[in-house]
């Protein structure tokens, strides 16, 4: 699917649920996206700066990280509103936590979570995460279900994109306003 306009879209679901694995195969598969993930950059501020950047060239970007709750992902919303026309989408990944879990146990090399870590973050990430609601601002919602494979071809990229793309626009041009926690 070839976008009409630049994309945000915003990656959210627990640590193990496959965020990475679809970010890096969107980024690979469709060269107009741009994966900003936290591990690698360092901190919000960075990732932030990463899609200020990429936006200001003219790419999508795919924000991923956890984006537990509806403040993480204000974040993203409010820089989407910097760039008039770009479309704001957010991606939950239903990953259940028992297979979350098992990847975590399975996982090697990760840039921030060590092994022996990585269950008691996802057991607090699971009480924190509050699912994307259409009210929040994003343009488009979808839920990505786990993939049966650690990796995703370009076909299956762009069917993923054509479903969102397709999906319920939640919000008109004129209701995008930044939203502010005060």
């Amino acid at each position: 699917m070839k976008a009409d306009c630049q994309i945000v879209l915003v990656l959210c679901g627990l640590v193990g649920s496959g965020k990475s694995t679809f970010a890096q195969a969107l980024e690979l598969h469709d060269p107009n996206f741009v994966r900003c993930n936290q591990d690698e950059l360092g901190d919000r501020r960075a990732v932030e700066y990463a899609v200020r950047d990429a936006l200001s060239r003219g790419h999508s970007v795919v924000v991923d990280r956890t984006n537990i709750d509806i403040r993480q992902r204000r974040t993203w919303l409010n820089i989407t509103y910097e760039f008039p026309g770009v479309e704001s989408w957010v991606v939950m990944m239903d990953t259940p936590y028992e297979e979350c879990a098992s990847r975590l146990m399975i996982r090697t090399a990760h840039p921030t979570l060590p092994r022996e870590k990585a269950l008691s973050v996802l057991s607090r990430f699971s009480f924190e995460f509050v699912a994307p609601q259409s009210w929040e601002g994003f343009d488009r919602m979808f839920t990505l279900a786990p993939h049966p494979t650690p990796t995703y071809s370009s076909t299956e990229i762009g069917e993923i994109l054509t479903e969102i793309h397709k999906s319920e626009k939640l919000t008109e041009p004129s209701a995008r306003t930044p939203h502010h926690s005060w």
